[in-house]
């Protein structure tokens, strides 16, 4: 009868074993789920601002490709008159000015940082989402991946603009 009780005990014991090591890899899941939501977040607004950022430049180089036209047509059409040069030499100071800004503000280069933060949190968001699917993976395997993805979000975020 001591052995049935001994047997009973120790099957407890493993059931429960069992039940916390389910509670951690659910815990464990979640929180890359959390993660995976966080980078969601982030990659959206990375995307929101890429997109105006690169506007803001299109719209700066269209501005002065037309500003340079004018200057240069005017220019031509100015042999003959002053008020054709003096309008020509607006467009192109005109022209000048929104030139230094595009550079001052360097929008090429944002928007270039700004494309490679969203895709690497794209692509951390994949990453998650195929671990998430596994079945197989322990605690420990969970616990391995969530330290990688914590030093891949660091690098990531050292490495965007703000």
């Amino acid at each position: 009868m001591d052995e049935k009780n001994d047997d009973t005990e120790s099957i407890v014991l493993k059931i429960r074993q069992v039940n916390i090591l389910s509670k951690e890899i659910h815990e464990k899941i979640s929180i890359l789920k959390e993660i995976r939501a966080q980078c969601i977040n982030k990659s959206r607004d990375f995307r929101n601002r890429y997109k105006c950022t690169k506007s803001w430049d299109e719209v700066l180089e269209f501005l002065t490709a037309t500003l340079s036209g004018i200057s240069i047509a005017l220019i031509v059409a100015g042999f003959d008159d002053p008020v054709c040069l003096l309008v020509s030499a607006i467009a192109s100071a005109t022209e000048f000015v929104l030139s230094r800004a595009q550079n001052q503000y360097n929008f090429k280069e944002k928007y270039s940082q700004l494309n490679t933060s969203l895709r690497q949190y794209n692509d951390l968001v994949r990453e998650i989402s195929t671990v998430l699917s596994k079945n197989h993976m322990s605690s420990s395997d969970y616990q391995d991946y969530i330290e990688e993805v914590n030093a891949k979000l660091s690098l990531i975020e050292d490495s965007e603009i703000l």
